[in-house]
């Protein structure tokens, strides 16, 4: 395997395959053009490579596995074919993940939104860490637009209908014990990351040492206990009738909550119902509204104080609220530990 600009990858002696994700020009991994030409390039790899029996996706950015596609490119799309281009390629890219004889199991640990998510959906098998940073979302509806590497079919196909379509549609958070309970993920676990995270000590983590072994049970040829089974409710609501019906009252939900002032919402049960999901992002995208939610949402993440930003408070200094008996003593104590002490209390006599 060559070096690549976004990957490190490493073959166990097993045959697994650690393809480990950190966006070198991000704080968080997103899925640009050009990560998804050098993914592709990977996978093409992995895919012709008798040394590789299984892959294991994981971040090597702690509290983030995808954040989802990279928003300033869609913000910056005014042309209908180029846009088309970069889904065809993530579709194909997708798909040869989800086609694929080899297994790929997603370790995921921290943010999985958007593309991330559906990155996630096209693996033969989920784990989660119950880190507290882990979540579950497709909030492409918050910006104008819909899920595009066909999220929309399927999501449904692995949790049932009436939660996929609540979860699009609304672009809420899911986390781990919800996503675990409703067949979003396959396995949870308790991890602790490593301060700093490279693709050589990833396998000391525990959510890592259990995709591993999925991998391994997938190639033993061992059947592995799905728990996949969409309940019966669910399934009755997959049908052709009951499908057209549950979509009705989706959107009459969601006209309840949000009027007709924004469409995707509304797009999105579309696309769920007719699969006709590329057509519908391509028709958004572009659009005014689109543009205009995207630019709240970077408008948004400027307002949020950078690390830069938090002031470096002083070792030698303390401050006491109250200086009665049991501030006194306090203060006293730092005092004589050699702490420069401020104390402030409602009345000017306790000081």
């Amino acid at each position: 395997m060559q070096t690549h600009n976004h990957f490190k990858t490493r073959i166990q002696e097993d045959g697994v395959l650690l393809l480990g994700f950190d966006h070198k020009d991000k704080p968080v991994n997103v899925l640009s053009s050009d990560v998804l030409n050098e993914l592709e390039q990977i996978v093409n790899d992995i895919l012709t490579n008798n040394n590789v029996g299984g892959v294991v996706i994981v971040s090597l950015k702690n509290s983030c596995f995808i954040a989802g596609a990279d928003i300033n490119e869609l913000q910056s799309v005014t042309d209908r074919d180029k846009c088309e281009q970069l889904i065809r390629k993530a579709l194909d890219l997708l798909n040869s993940i989800e086609n694929s004889s080899k297994p790929f199991v997603a370790a995921i640990e921290g943010t999985c939104m958007g593309g991330g998510l559906e990155l996630a959906l096209a693996c033969h098998w989920r784990v989660a860490s119950t880190h507290p940073s882990t979540v579950f979302a497709l909030p492409e509806v918050l910006l104008g637009i819909i899920p595009g590497f066909w999220g929309t079919q399927r999501l449904p196909k692995l949790i049932g209908l009436v939660p996929a379509l609540e979860m699009i549609s609304s672009g809420k958070n899911v986390f781990p014990k919800k996503a675990i309970k409703t067949k979003l993920i396959d396995d949870m676990v308790v991890n602790i990351p490593a301060d700093k995270r490279t693709i050589e000590n990833i396998t000391s983590e525990a959510f890592v040492a259990v995709a591993i072994q999925r991998v391994l049970e997938f190639t033993s040829g061992r059947k592995l206990k799905l728990r996949r089974k969409i309940g019966f409710w669910n399934r009755v609501a997959g049908l052709p009738l009951a499908k057209s019906c549950v979509g009705l009252h989706a959107k009459k939900l969601i006209k309840r909550a949000r009027g007709n002032h924004y469409p995707a919402p509304l797009k999105a049960v579309d696309a769920v119902l007719t699969g006709n999901e590329t057509e519908i992002i391509l028709d958004l995208v572009t659009t005014p509204l689109a543009k205009n939610l995207m630019g709240i949402y970077f408008a948004k993440n400027s307002l949020k104080p950078s690390k830069s930003d938090v002031i470096n408070p002083s070792r030698d200094r303390v401050g006491v609220l109250g200086a009665g008996l049991m501030g006194s003593q306090i203060a006293a104590n730092l005092a004589e530990k050699g702490y420069e002490v401020a104390m402030k209390d409602i009345g000017t006599e306790q000081l």
